[in-house]
């Protein structure tokens, strides 16, 4: 088997070797919870104009991943080496030894957020004992994704990736050879809990399976996802409980995207153009870089619930805090765990729709206790946001169940093939959503694709389940204007014979690759083929690509649309990161080629799978980081086209 991997060659070549070097080192070197050896999960952006070479930029060799798009652990914007205890003492990662901790901070939610207190055992003591940062908070701290809306006033000129513990975190991108920070806010702890209307729960009205929290406590917040609306207000969603908060630019940062203080503010009315970016249009802006030396920017410090401890204020928790953002509206969301916000434009209203982890919660609405599913919110007054609905989802675990991922369409904007399609879909929206998460072992699987027509997002109908028994759902790509839909599945073996049934394929990791379909009818799926990176197809030829074999799974696509013609994939989600860059058009239209194989599009041949490929490329840090997020941006500079990708990891 021919195994497609860097050379050693060309890592000896690039400072990612020395990110893996340092990692070989004495346990005793390494007693602590954020070693500067073992890269926390950061961002990065890749110069891909020459996409079957791209390559690193805005690098820090003094950041632990080499990347100007990182937060250090430290409240004071330093990378601090805490928790330096005996083996037997350091146990945030929930392991004696810290050598094996590698994430920056994932923690058994019985550990308290401060550090034990040094062992009287070592001396002399070693540093940063029992030091409060970051890292010691109880929950995870390092990036998880970034927005994917290419909302013109932002592309190119900003990132804005969402950083669990760190709350969301702002980078300006103006000049890319040299990113810096720009922006910050995290929300307030919230200890209200999931009760009726966001109140305290008296008893087990909600479950927080992701934190292993009772009832309704939350002890800290941890940012998951943050998207935008076609206005500019930016959505953050709490997979901790806290709810959804809406946020808008001010400062540096709100004039780094446009100089005009009114900007971003816009109220819904019809002399207001509906996007026509992706994913509801192909228009791809052009974002304008430049060679601008900006002095390099010091985040300020966290306000802390407790400015100063002492007997009679304990709390070590940051508090509310910002930095060139500023807090618009929020909403509890009834304390349900949340992945990923979508704020879409129907009509004169903007409609919220919060996909959820798995948990239960009272509905305020209805004063049941239901599953974790989507919650449904007019956010057309952002300040004061409106719960209008919430569709509940299956029951089960995190990795089980929950409703995680959601994207809407208009029916008037979703293509037809004659007249009679486009009267039944006029004034019609389709919600898109997947169902459960991973069925794990269970064969045939329980998870699958859900369509629901929310025209009245007060009252949502379910409408058409797309491939249903799959055995893993994840972050699923619509486009509106054409209907292509990409969904993240795998099938199991003993589902229930379909057209589209492709069992057998291949993944490390997160055991999940690509559905394609055409959703332009959304009552009648079309289904196109599956895909996934070289070594996953069913009948595996010599080629595989990546760090492992199989290669890992997938975590999400991102279409630029027909007019750039590229699709993004981003594989691995927290380790053995892969970045794969596809043309769109040869992808969707390889199996129905006069030369394609009887079987390509459930089971493709090793050419097949390799022929839409235009580049791909492994993270810095190799095994240490995943691909969770690919946002491509399409630029220029000095007049001559700069492509850029923003890769998030997980952490």
């Amino acid at each position: 088997m021919r195994i497609l991997r860097p050379s050693l060659s060309g890592l000896l070549r690039s400072p990612v070797v020395l990110l893996l070097l340092t990692s070989i080192v004495p346990v005793s070197a390494l007693a602590q919870e954020c070693p500067a050896g073992n890269a926390p999960h950061g961002a990065w952006l890749y110069d891909v104009t020459d996409e079957a070479h791209p390559r690193v930029i805005s690098e820090d060799p003094a950041d632990p991943a080499r990347t100007r798009l990182n937060v250090p652990d430290g409240f004071n914007n330093t990378w601090d080496t805490i928790s330096g205890h005996s083996p037997s003492q350091d146990t945030h990662c929930g392991i004696a030894n810290p050598a094996h901790c590698r994430d920056a901070g994932v923690y058994p939610p019985s550990l308290t957020p401060q550090d034990p207190s040094p062992d009287p055992n070592v001396q002399p003591p070693l540093p940063n004992v029992g030091k409060n940062s970051f890292c010691n908070q109880g929950g995870r701290f390092g990036a998880h994704s970034s927005t994917e809306l290419f909302y013109p006033p932002y592309y190119g000129k900003l990132a804005i990736v969402s950083w669990f513990v760190g709350g969301v975190r702002v980078f300006d991108i103006r000049n890319p050879d040299a990113a810096r920070p720009i922006a910050y806010f995290i929300p307030a702890p919230n200890d209200t809990g999931c009760g009726p209307r966001g109140g305290p729960s008296p008893g087990p009205g909600c479950t927080f399976a992701n934190t292993g929290r009772d009832n309704h406590m939350v002890s800290t917040i941890h940012t998951n996802n943050v998207e935008l609306d076609d206005r500019g207000y930016i959505y953050i969603a709490d997979r901790a409980g806290t709810g959804m908060h809406i946020l808008r630019l001010t400062g540096e940062a709100r004039w780094a995207v446009s100089g005009d203080a009114d900007r971003g503010e816009q109220e819904a009315s019809d002399d207001h153009p509906l996007p026509d970016y992706p994913p509801y249009g192909s228009h791809v802006p052009t974002a304008h870089f430049d060679h601008t030396v900006r002095p390099q920017l010091t985040p300020p410090p966290p306000k802390m619930m407790c400015p100063v401890l002492s007997a009679s204020c304990t709390d070590v928790r940051p508090a509310q805090s910002a930095w060139n953002m500023e807090l618009v509206g929020h909403d509890t969301l009834d304390g349900r765990s949340t992945y990923q916000p979508l704020v879409v434009r129907q009509g004169h209203r903007y409609i919220a729709y919060m996909a959820h982890h798995a948990g239960t919660a009272i509905n305020r609405l209805t004063l049941a206790s239901e599953t974790n599913g989507t919650s449904i919110l007019d956010v057309t007054h952002p300040a004061h946001p409106v719960y209008l609905a919430h569709i509940p989802g299956p029951g089960g675990s995190l990795d089980a169940a929950g409703n995680q991922m959601a994207h809407v369409c208009s029916g008037d904007i979703l293509p037809s093939n004659n007249p009679a399609e486009a009267a039944r879909k006029h004034g019609h929206y389709y919600l898109l959503r997947s169902n459960g998460n991973s069925s794990g072992s269970a064969n045939p699987g329980a998870e699958s694709h859900q369509i629901f027509d929310v025209t009245d997002p007060a009252h949502p109908v379910l409408l058409t389940t797309v491939a249903p028994q799959l055995t893993n759902t994840h972050k699923n790509w619509w486009e509106c204007d054409t209907g292509i839909a990409f969904l993240v599945a795998n099938d199991s073996s003993l589902a229930s014979p379909r057209p589209d049934l492709a069992p057998g394929w291949h993944q490390s990791g997160s055991n999940q690759h690509l559905k394609i379909y055409n959703l332009h009818d959304p009552a009648n799926p079309e289904y196109i083929r599956d895909f996934g990176l070289v070594g996953q197809q069913p009948n595996v030829g010599d080629a595989v690509e990546g760090l492992v074999t199989p290669p890992t799974g997938i975590h999400g696509p991102i279409s630029a649309g027909k007019e750039k013609n590229r699709v993004y994939l981003a594989y691995g989600v927290g380790s053995n990161g892969v970045v794969e860059i596809v043309d769109r058009e040869e992808l969707l239209t390889g199996c129905t080629a006069a030369d394609a194989s009887a079987h390509c599009a459930t089971s493709p041949m090793q050419q097949e799978m390799l022929a839409p490929q235009r580049g791909w490329f492994t993270l810095p840090g190799l095994t240490l980081q995943g691909g969770h997020t690919s946002f491509p941006i399409f630029g220029e500079e000095d007049g001559k086209p700069r492509n850029l990708l923003l890769v998030v990891s997980e952490d």
